[in-house]
Order: C-alpha cells, then structure tokens, then sequence
C-alpha cells in the first residue's frame, strides 16, 4: 500500500484484514480466541454436524418400548368411571368404582375430597387392584339442589390418577307433618270448651320460610260441628246438642316448591304440592269414664332375663264410651310406638348384648283425658357380643379428613394427649423414624350415618394415628400433611395445594413423552406418521440453525468492529505522521 492511499478504498483490503488478524495472535490472546478468530467458518460446521445428529436421532421414529421394560412405575389407572351423577332428596348414594396399576407390587390407596355428603370407603384391596364405593347418607334438604363437584384419586404413593365428579343433588317436596293428635273426649263435668292447635311441621317450609301451609277438616261421621282456621288452631264449646262420637278427619297442605331441577322426574316427583291427612275420634258426653286394658301379656311383671332374648308383649282395651283408646310403649321412659284405631295391639322389643341393669317397659292406653297403664320391669344380665349380634344394625362409617397434624410429646404434656395414646403414637413414630420433635398426631371425626344406636364401636374406624408433625405445614415443604382443612394427595399437591399431575389432565407433565401418554402414564404415545418426524425435523432444524448462526453473526459483528477501530486507528496515526 502506497503512502496516504486511502486504506478503506484501497483494493488490499483483504490483504490488510488478513495482517491485522495474524497481528492479533499475539501472546496476550487466548488459544480460544485465536481459534474463534481464524477458524469460525469451522467451529460453525462442527456445531451443525453435532447438532443434525442430535436432531436426527431425536426425532427418528423408532419401536415402541414394552410396557414393562425395566420395570418403571406406572401411574394406576381408573377402570370406566362415570363422571355424572344425581341424587334425589331423601336418598342416599352408592357407587362402586375400581382402579388398577401395571406395576403388581404397588398398593393402590383411594379418596375423595372434598368430604361431606359423599365419602369413599374401601371395599376391596389387593395388589395393583382396588375396588372402593362413594357413598352418602339421605340427602337432606340443607344438602339438596346443590352441585358437588368433587375429586376421586386412586395413589400408589408415587403418582397419582384422579377424577372429577359432578354430583347434582335434586330437591324434592316433602309432604307436611302432622302430629299424633289421638282420640279426644269433651267430658261436661270436666269443661264444655274444646281448644286445640294443631301442630304440623314442613320442611321446605321450616328450612326457608317459603311458602304456607293451609288446613282443612271434614266429618267422616256426626254432623259437622266446627271449623279449622289457617293458623290450624280448633276452638269450640259444645252443648247437649252435641253429645256423641264423632270420627273426623284433618288434613294440611303446602305450596310445593319454587325452583324445580329439570331432572326431578328421575326422583318421582314433580315439586308440587302436597298434603297430608290424620283421622282421630271425638266423644261428646256428660261425664267421662277411664279406658281399661282388658288383658296383657305376659302375665309376670318381673323378669330375669339375658341382654340378647327379644320380648313380646300384646294388650286389649276397652272404652266405656265407645271410642278406641290409643296406645303409647315406652322403654326407660322413651317413647317407642304409638298405635291407634285397633283393640288389641302387639310390641316387640330386644335389649342388647351390651345391655345390663334394671329396666322397664310401660304401655299407656288413653282417650285424650283419662288413661290406664301396665308395667313390666326387667333385670338384664349383659352378654358377650357376638358378630351375628351386630346386624340388628349394621353401621355405615363416614369420616371426615384428618385435622392438622400436632406434636405429640407437647400435646401429652398439656393433658390433650393420653398416656395410653401418646404411647402408640410414639411407638409408631419410632417405626418410621421420627424425632419427638417430627412426632405428632391428628384426629378425624367419624359417624355411623345409618345412626345405629345399639352399638357404637362395632368396625369404628380409627379417629387418631401418627403424622410427620412441621410447625408451619405447607404446599412446599416436602411433606404429605393436611392444612387449610383438607389433605393433601401427595406431597405438596392434591388437597388444599395445586391438583397432583396425573395422566389424565390434559396437560404435557411428569416427565409424560406427550400430554397424558409416555411414562409413567400406562398409555403408550402413538406413533406419529413419517411426514411428521420430516416437518418436525424441519423446523428443529431451522430452529437450531438460527441458534447456531446467532453467535457466529455475533462474533463476525465484534470482529469487525474490532478491525474497523484498529483501521481507524491506523488512521489516526497516519495522519498523526503525516502532520
């Protein structure tokens, strides 16, 4: 180059850059740099060669694994759950369900949240099968025309396979309740004055205020003599035109209700009103005289007897004036039967095997003024319980999650843990390894929604076990525990947290190949068409490309950047001469 030609004009520009990059290998450069600086054009082409190779084998359709190769856990697996349901008032649920898993070791375990009218129990467990029922008791009226939308999971500890359920529960119009009014007697030598309210009870009335009830009243025999109001309340005097006996009959009606489900006919019912009727007799007459029971048996007042013999009992009555006393069987002073309209009535009674001590049973027969009784009483000597002994009633347990977990070793204590408990639970935390300071406990709430009242501990589900007790317990700690007033599924997820992932959400998770298919979902992914694998490489292909050239186009960009100041630099110094 010619001195003071212009360098950047110059046809040696080439020539120059060439010098200016043998300049820059000197000492002070790095290998790497004088590698990037000479021979980019050739890390550019061993970065794509290792990249296409990559991508081809990638992306390459090969055979479809066995499902059981090297034995990976699978996630368990629902078999045809129906997802729908409809529970009509006064109904309870039942619906049995069954889950299974490939790998055959695992041990499934099933639940349902939230709980509450519905609950889950296991029927059946056996290795990598299970087969549990969701159930409910009757469906009240706080509990019906309401949509449940609850969650079912099946776990073996590892992952997790869980279902939503919509549950719609539908209301119905239950018929008003009337109360036993029995027979009545107007005795003049007593009061001429017949005063009485009739008590009736409707529930979608008394649950919310809706609607009214309205009454009625007819004579089935005897001229009619007086009224019923809308308030249901009977007021009379009588006089000697109206001595006699009347048999009359009174009804109440509601108003049916508002809001009728569009299923309801599944519940037979079509929400309308209803009505409800009682017949009772009337004696008119000067001077009333007490019924009497004519015979009872048995005929021995006093027993001895064992706490599993069931007893009979029967009466006949009489009624000077004509009408037919009712009966009231009480045991201990509780109200057991009442019956109406027959002379000669029967009850049976069994005391059970867990019953002892003196007891007594007593009928009443009366005519609405004057009455006469009989009673029997007994020594029951308590007996062993035997299996059978139970199905007189057989509970139905349900169970609420368990609360949250407390440390055991403080809780015993304060006195809200007992020595007796407070030994299991510890004895069960040492088995699984835990420090007193991580040993707690947590209760659960358990009823028999069938209300069996003889027996309260048959098959009861435990109510406290051992729990990894954390002070702030929550959705990242690491630990299945319950919080927030629900459990959780697995650690930190299901329950009071984000839904656990499972195969069946329709989302790309837990490692899955495709969404919901691939390990260790048991659904295997399809093998996608050729054309796929070649529009798939395609654009990986550019993608990695673009990636690959971004730094080369980075590195060109410095480079020339770099030359360009040390040309100007050149200048200046030129110049510098020049001057």
């Amino acid at each position: 180059m010619k001195k003071g030609e212009n360098i950047v004009n110059s046809g040696n520009w080439d020539k120059f850059l060439s010098r200016i990059s043998v300049a820059d290998n000197s000492p002070k450069t790095t290998p790497i740099k004088r590698i990037i600086h000479n021979n980019f054009k050739l890390v550019a082409m061993l970065f794509l060669i290792i990249a296409f190779s990559v991508l081809l084998s990638v992306n390459s359709p090969a055979e479809e694994p066995s499902v059981l190769s090297n034995f990976p856990n699978y996630s368990p697996e629902f078999n045809n759950i129906t997802k729908e349901f409809f529970i009509c008032e006064n109904s309870a649920f039942s619906y049995n369900l069954s889950a299974s898993d490939i790998n055959k070791e695992d041990s499934l375990y099933a639940d349902i949240s939230p709980k509450n009218p519905l609950f889950l129990k296991i029927l059946k467990e056996t290795p990598a099968f299970l087969t549990a029922e969701i159930f409910s008791g009757k469906i009240n009226k706080d509990e019906a025309g309401k949509n449940y939308q609850v969650t079912v999971s099946v776990s073996d500890g590892k992952s997790i396979a869980a279902e939503k359920l919509n549950i719609n529960t539908i209301e119905i119009n239950n018929p008003p309740q009337l109360e036993n009014i029995g027979a009545q007697t107007i005795s003049f030598d007593r009061t001429k004055n017949f005063n009485k309210e009739i008590i009736a009870n409707d529930t979608e009335h008394d649950f919310s205020g809706e609607g009214k009830l309205n009454f009625s009243l007819s004579f089935l025999s005897g001229r009619e003599i007086f009224n019923i109001n809308q308030f249901g309340k009977i007021n009379f005097t009588a006089n000697q035109s109206h001595l006699g006996k009347y048999k009359i009959k009174l009804c109440v009606s509601d108003s049916g209700i508002k809001n009728v489900h569009e299923k309801i006919s599944l519940c037979n019912s079509d929400g309308s009103a209803k009505s409800n009727c009682t017949e009772f007799e009337l004696a008119i007459i000067e001077k009333n005289k007490a019924p009497t029971i004519l015979s009872a048996f048995p005929l021995q007042r006093n027993f001895n007897i064992s706490g599993n013999e069931t007893l009979f009992f029967n009466i006949s009555k009489f009624d000077p004036e004509g009408i037919i006393p009712d009966s009231y069987w009480y045991v201990d002073d509780v109200l057991k039967k009442y019956d109406k309209g027959y002379i000669e009535e029967g009850f049976n009674f069994l005391f059970t095997c867990d019953t002892s001590g003196k007891h007594k049973i007593k009928v009443e027969i009366t005519d609405g003024l004057l009455s006469d009784s009989i009673t029997w009483e007994f020594n029951v000597k308590k007996v062993s319980c035997l299996p059978e002994d139970y199905f007189i009633c057989s509970p139905v347990w349900s169970c609420l999650d368990w609360n949250l977990c407390q440390n055991a070793m403080q809780s015993n204590k304060v006195g809200i843990l007992s020595n007796l408990d407070y030994d299991k639970i510890k004895q069960n935390c040492q088995n699984n390894s835990w420090s007193d300071e991580t040993c707690g406990f947590q209760i659960r709430s358990c009823s028999d929604i069938k209300e069996c009242t003889q027996i309260f501990s048959y098959k009861r589900p435990t109510e406290i076990q051992e729990c990894y007790f954390s002070l702030n317990p929550s959705c990242s700690d690491n630990v299945k525990n319950c919080h927030s007033g629900s459990c959780e599924t697995l650690p930190d997820c299901g329950g009071p947290c984000e839904p656990c992932p499972t195969c069946t959400d329709g989302i790309k998770n837990q490692g899955e190949e495709r969404i919901d298919c691939g390990l260790p979902c048991a659904k295997q992914c399809p093998l996608l068409p050729p054309a796929f694998y070649e529009k798939e490489n395609i654009k990986k292909a550019i993608v990695i490309l673009v990636i690959i050239l971004i730094p080369i186009l980075i590195i060109k960009i410095w480079h020339v950047v770099k030359m360009r100041k040390i040309i100007f630099s050149n200048l200046i110094k030129s110049k510098e001469i020049k001057s």
